[in-house]
């Protein structure tokens, strides 16, 4: 794209002026380089919303960690106790079979 001439600027009028400027303002808003006023407090809008649920949806994440943390960690303390348990069952019978035999 070559930039026109001046002379060639000057012959274009005033017409061909708001012509080319009402053209590269439909591009802008076409690949949205321009938003207007009310779509743009839309899109705010949404975006806050969005960011809110998220925050929401996060804090509950949270809450459900912890219980699932705290959850495992009764379980694996439970779980350790009883293998304890059952090996010393096991131990306490190798003995006996062994004191028997």
């Amino acid at each position: 794209m070559t930039i026109p001439s001046p002379a060639t600027l000057s012959d274009m009028g005033v017409v061909g002026l708001v012509v080319l400027i009402f053209f590269l303002l439909l591009l802008a808003l076409k690949n949205e380089w321009v938003v207007f006023g009310p779509a743009h407090r839309t899109i705010v809008r949404l975006l806050e919303q969005a960011r809110d649920h998220s925050q929401a949806r996060e804090a509950e994440d949270a809450k459900t960690i912890q219980s699932l943390t705290q959850t495992v960690a009764r379980f694996t303390v439970t779980g350790e106790a009883s293998v304890h348990g059952i090996e010393t069952i096991n131990q306490l019978a190798d003995k006996d079979r062994q004191g028997s035999s």
